[in-house]
């Protein structure tokens, strides 16, 4: 039975290589071999493959499934790179529903939006760290110190650049999400440099004064 379908298996590959490909399908194939691992049409692959075979998962495979899907990011739900810039649980699970509660409010649905709002969200979330550790700074004591100064004015100046970045980005998004105008423009007058004027309306033998 097992030879059967091995046979059957070979026979079909054959025949899929002999049969003639379109141009497009053939540059489909030769593109695909130069797939990495980690590509996500690799990784879509490999996770269709465990599905497949369920229920019949291993311990191994299954942790071997969620490795591979925290790897797609879709910019909709996980949102994995921006989460894993931070280190905290608590503050990985505030960050993205800050991310998703952005992504709702401006109706964001392309792939550049969404990223846009993960930028917002980092950037924000950097200003709340820097003020933190810049509040902790000022109300550990009044001493002096040359290490302190430069220190203090080392965060300042990074605080002031997070919130420059995070309006600059939010701005964008505004700028991104804002309707496009579209205007019409009708006249009867044609207009050249030097302030110069015809109007085509009025009779042709009017003289043009300059």
């Amino acid at each position: 039975m097992g030879t059967t379908k091995k046979v059957k298996t070979k026979q079909k590959k054959e025949n899929e290589l002999s049969k003639p490909l379109t141009k497009q399908e053939i540059k489909k194939r030769l593109l695909r071999l130069n797939y990495y691992k980690d590509h996500p049409d690799e990784v879509y692959e490999k996770i269709w493959e465990f599905i497949s075979k369920w229920p019949g998962w291993s311990d191994e495979e299954r942790l071997n499934l969620l490795e591979n899907i925290k790897k797609v990011n879709n910019f909709t739900n996980n949102h994995i790179p921006l989460v894993e810039t931070q280190s905290e649980s608590v503050i990985r699970t505030t960050i993205v529903e800050l991310t998703n509660n952005i992504i709702d409010e401006y109706s964001c649905d392309t792939t550049a939006e969404k990223s846009l709002c993960e930028i917002v969200a980092n950037s924000y979330w950097k200003v709340m760290q820097l003020s933190k550790k810049y509040t902790n700074v000022m109300i550990a004591g009044e001493y002096l110190s040359d290490e302190r100064t430069r220190y203090l004015a080392m965060l300042w100046k990074e605080l002031d650049r997070a919130n420059r970045h995070y309006f600059t980005s939010l701005n964008m998004l505004i700028e991104m999400k804002k309707p496009q105008m579209n205007i019409n423009v009708k006249t009867k007058n044609a207009y050249f440099s030097q302030n110069q004027q015809i109007n085509n309306n009025k009779p042709k033998d009017e003289n043009i004064k300059h």
